[in-house]
């Protein structure tokens, strides 16, 4: 994991349709950054749900370590909304639960990454069989 820049997803190949390549490259690299936040999350969870209650230092560690796996795009995000990384005022002795409402991102950002991965791929054969029949 650690995610794809945009300069390693756009493809340079031969596409004779900007549009569709941009469209291609687009869903490539947004399917990527989606589908690895998705699955780190859902390692952070499991990783999370093993400690002790009161582990605030190790739930700390977990989530640094999760942060520096989080593809680029995603990981701006989370220092967007939470740049620390310390437990929240008030939820003392809570380390092996995570944040609910994020944890219910997870598979669908998974889910939705891979979708798009899926886009990508339909795209890229659409135009090499359109580019095989103008040959």
């Amino acid at each position: 994991m650690g995610g794809l820049t945009w300069e390693q997803c756009a493809n340079t190949g031969g596409y004779t349709n900007y549009g569709q390549q941009s469209a291609a490259d687009l869903a490539k690299f947004l399917g990527q950054q989606s589908a690895d936040a998705g699955v780190g999350r859902l390692r952070y969870l499991e990783a999370v749900r093993t400690l002790e209650r009161g582990d605030s230092s190790n739930r700390k560690a977990t989530k640094i370590a999760s942060r520096e796996k989080t593809p680029p795009m995603i990981a701006k995000l989370i220092e967007a909304f939470r740049p620390n990384t310390d437990a929240p005022p008030g939820t003392g002795g809570t380390a092996n639960r995570s944040n609910s409402s994020v944890d219910k991102l997870a598979t669908p950002a998974k889910i939705f990454g891979r979708s798009l991965a899926g886009v990508s791929l339909i795209l890229d054969i659409h135009e090499i069989v359109t580019s095989l029949r103008r040959t």
